[in-house]
């Protein structure tokens, strides 16, 4: 069976939601180490692609394979082979506010939302403007003033994830990160070429409403307990690493778009899929080390073990 047939039949076994207990067998001669992830969207396979090869160009991931969730990842890894190179990687979601960090052998938790936290970094962005604006690269790192909008996300959305946090332990079933709305969780009124900022009105309308009907669900005991625990953990947490809380997918990014559209990037010329692809590649962001460390541990030892 030729290496092309072989992943047609993979991705053919994915896409019908068959057991991925043998799934690795498939790719024993394509690539070093098999990775394992839970999106199934479509540009994500390139966006992983691009992220391995920044973090460990050397080593050889042909395929990304897609299991489809987080649970699916999760019951993946627990009946994984040991005799097989593989890394199980699942986001760190909202429960990165409420509680430990899931300790399964070959599985790697990540400590930002989603990987799309990964590209909220000022290198990448630095480079982008650089690229774009044809800068040398410290008038690109001045122009970006990376600073004001971190404080910009941290002050619209700190408080809105650790509602969403409390809303999530308690299994509320509320509508959290869905709330974000394009058309008024952004200000349009401003002039062209500025940035268009969170509208803080409509946010904290909205947040303040979900708070209500949880302590009007739970008591206010039960959500000031839930709420003064997340508090405590980000209460010292510096304001750039408050961003791996907030999602990058849904919320960072519509703004850094626009953000970068106000430092004086054509809005057309930067599709936002071509800018997520740009930002991975060239990400510095600090909490990759964690995930270069898991890979390198299956690659000389065969095995993550989160510690």
């Amino acid at each position: 069976m030729s290496q092309n047939t072989k992943a047609s039949a993979l991705r053919e076994m994915i896409s019908w939601g068959k057991s991925s207990n043998n799934i690795g067998y498939f790719y024993i001669t394509l690539q070093d180490i098999n990775i394992y992830v839970e999106d199934t969207a479509k540009g994500s396979e390139a966006i992983y692609k691009a992220l391995i090869s920044n973090i460990f160009p050397e080593k050889k991931v042909r395929d990304i394979i897609s299991l489809g969730g987080r649970s699916e990842v999760i019951e993946a890894c627990k009946i994984k082979k040991n005799n097989l190179k593989e890394l199980y990687l699942i986001d760190g979601d909202l429960n990165l506010l409420y509680e430990p960090i899931m300790k399964i052998n070959g599985l790697f938790n990540s400590s930002v939302y989603c990987i799309e936290n990964y590209m909220v970094d000022e290198t990448a962005l630095s480079v982008v403007l650089e690229e774009t604006l044809v800068l040398d690269p410290e008038a690109a790192k001045t122009n970006l003033a990376w600073c004001d909008f971190v404080l910009s996300m941290k002050n619209a959305f700190l408080e809105v994830f650790i509602i969403y946090a409390v809303s999530h332990s308690l299994e509320s079933g509320e509508k959290t990160i869905k709330r974000f709305d394009p058309a008024t969780w952004i200000d349009h009124s401003v002039k062209k070429g500025e940035y268009k900022r969170p509208n803080q009105a409509v946010i904290d309308s909205s947040i303040s409403q979900l708070k209500n009907r949880l302590i009007t669900t739970y008591g206010t005991e039960i959500f000031n307990e839930k709420i003064n625990k997340i508090n405590s953990l980000v209460a010292s947490i510096e304001d750039e690493v408050i961003l791996n809380f907030i999602s990058g997918k849904n919320y960072l990014l519509p703004f850094l778009w626009n953000y970068l559209c106000s430092k004086g990037t054509p809005s057309g010329a930067i599709p936002l899929d071509s800018l997520k692809y740009r930002l991975i590649k060239n990400s510095k962001h600090k909490e990759l080390q964690k995930l270069k460390l898991a890979i390198q541990d299956v690659a000389l030892k065969g095995e993550y073990i989160p510690t």
